[in-house]
């Protein structure tokens, strides 16, 4: 680059001689220059601000616009909740052609802001895959009246209702299912375990005002009047020890029972009715040592939660009481089989061994030999044969190594799976072998699997040697059941069968998904510190299923409506007339 000199560089030191007379023109001409400017700086500041003046309004406008369509979003999140709450319907199926009992006019034109003179909002709603997955997507404009420079924002977000696939674990009585007592316990029958145990922290046992007592209480521990008769119900409580790490959110609609120093690396919350009454308690209302509250330990307990505060309340979750539901949806879009069934998948397709199902009693293309497709809405349910069929032959069928009445409604399921489904039962649903996506629940995959049992979800407890699928996603050993999928149980527990005489210990149970129940998840059977009988466990939550649901996986009862996803997109092209 060639650079130009303007001085020589001795003109620098140089002094310049003035005559006089040119001293004083030169002081004339500077001083009107030095007006001249002065003069100008208004003026070129005032012609600055002024331009100016647009870019802040518009500006303030375009916030003004966003901030009015989040105010449709919350407008309608609040009819989703009154209706839920005052179990009024469904508000998410009016629309603008099907408009509501309330007469929301945001569906048909604008509708201004509260407390604002000029800021208004206009929504619609796309409720097509809202009854297979749970999600009603909002489109929601604001608008920021300012003549013809008038603005619009809009925003697109997905709403559902706070439900069980938010929780790695959610439980809503922290109890072992007393059915399963007198296998494991003293208790003479499960009427008897039930009676003594099955309660919340917060709920009237049977030694309460007006109760029907079913036995006699020698012990302190076991007459109060609300909870569990701790004494005799010690090997029923599901507590949260020492050497347990939990790698998601997990929820309760009881009391959290702690001993020594469980991790907890996501949030935790509970929904019981009371808080603790110790007085050491008074810290965590939502934990509690029963060793040291009710039987006079003094034992350190101290949880390590990664949200301080925690476990925070938040209202209940309500498990539906029946499938019903499901059944219905597997009957006008999926597969209905009858009596014992196993299934195993192999990507998009599935093999199917029901024997007392034939094709007259369910949809085309759900039985026959080979691979069959996916049922077309994704929902596969095995019914209790109704009195109206008699079986093929009268004997017991044996599926996931079990056999079981031809009349009952067992399902057996292992296998690969490639698309979006869920399977539910009557009775129980049984693991016979893994249970894997093909993509292995990666971030970006759509796989999805819900399992939902009446009864129980049950590992079989001859998974080692029914296992015919390898673990292709991380590599275990064929006696360690790897499990992808959301579980729910409506009246029970989430467990391994015979866990309590299982021959020793049998492997590790890896769950990739979520697992919500009636009772407490159980899996063996621990001495001290070490598992004696069934698995030993690592569940981790599929994060996934904060927005991606299996095909009508059931929601709790009048729960709340929340935001999953959000974004702002491009105003739409037809909107109502400005106001």
């Amino acid at each position: 680059m060639k650079i130009v000199r303007r001085k020589s560089p001795k003109d620098f030191g140089r002094k310049v001689k003035v005559r006089h007379d040119e001293r004083g023109e030169a002081a004339v001409i500077i001083a009107v220059m030095a007006v001249m400017l002065l003069a100008a700086i208004p003026l070129a500041t005032y012609a600055a601000t002024t331009n100016q003046l647009p870019l802040t309004r518009g500006n303030q406008d375009l916030q003004s616009a966003l901030g009015a369509a989040q105010s449709g979003v919350a407008d309608y999140i609040n009819r989703l909740n009154q209706t839920a709450l005052n179990q009024a319907g469904n508000y998410w199926k009016y629309s603008a052609t099907n408009l509501p009992p309330d007469g929301n006019q945001a569906f048909t034109s604008w509708v201004k802001v509260p407390g604002s003179s000029d800021e208004y909002f206009h929504y619609s709603v796309d409720t097509s895959t809202t009854a297979s997955t749970g999600i009603v997507t909002l489109t929601s404009t604001g608008l920021q009246l300012h003549g013809s420079a008038s603005q619009y924002r809009t925003l697109k977000v997905q709403l559902r209702t706070n439900g069980f696939l938010d929780y790695l674990l959610m439980t809503d009585t922290m109890m072992i299912d007393p059915t399963l007592a007198p296998n494991f316990t003293s208790f003479s029958s499960p009427s008897a375990a039930a009676s003594d145990c099955a309660y919340k922290f917060s709920s009237p046992n049977d030694n309460a005002s007006g109760a029907t007592e079913l036995d006699t209480d020698q012990y302190q521990q076991d007459r109060y009047t609300t909870g569990p008769e701790w004494n005799e119900c010690y090997s029923l409580i599901n507590f949260y020890v020492g050497g347990q790490t939990f790698n998601g959110p997990i929820m309760t609609n009881d009391m959290y029972y702690f001993s020594g120093d469980p991790i907890f690396n996501a949030r935790v919350y509970s929904g019981s009715a009371t808080q603790a009454t110790n007085p050491n308690d008074s810290t965590h209302p939502y934990w509690i040592d029963p060793l040291n509250d009710y039987f006079g330990y003094s034992e350190t307990t101290s949880p390590k939660f990664s949200h301080s505060g925690d476990p925070t309340y938040q209202a209940p979750l309500a498990l539906p009481s029946t499938n019903a539901a499901l059944k219905s949806a597997a009957q006008v879009g999926g597969c209905t089989y009858y009596g014992p069934t196993s299934i195993t998948f192999s990507g998009t397709t599935m093999t199917v061994y029901s024997p007392e199902t034939t094709s007259s009693s369910t949809n085309a293309g759900c039985v026959g030999t080979g691979a069959l497709p996916l049922p077309p809405n994704g929902v596969i349910y095995v019914s209790q044969m109704p009195s109206t069929m008699s079986c093929a032959s009268n004997t017991n069928i044996t599926v996931g190594g079990n056999s079981y009445s031809c009349r009952s409604s067992e399902i057996a399921v292992q296998g690969t799976i490639t698309g979006q489904v869920t399977v539910g039962s009557d009775d129980n649903v049984v693991i016979s072998g893994n249970l894997e996506y093909t993509n292995c629940a990666s971030s970006s995959s759509s796989d999805v699997l819900g399992l939902i049992a009446q009864n129980f979800v049950q590992v079989s407890s001859k998974f080692g040697s029914l296992n015919t699928t390898s673990d292709t996603c991380y590599g275990h050993a064929k006696n360690n059941p790897v499990i992808m999928a959301a579980i729910l149980t409506l009246s029970h527990s989430f467990m391994v069968q015979n866990f309590w005489s299982t021959g020793g210990k049998l492997g590790t149970i890896y769950l990739v998904g979520s697992l919500a129940g009636k009772y407490a998840d159980i899996e063996g059977e621990f001495s001290g510190s070490s598992i004696v009988e069934g698995y030993a466990t690592t569940y981790t939550y599929d994060s996934r299923l904060a927005y991606l649901t299996p095909p009508f996986f059931l929601s709790p009862v009048n729960s709340a409506w929340t935001t999953t996803l959000s974004a702002e997109i491009p105003n739409p092209t037809s909107l109502p007339t400005i106001p």
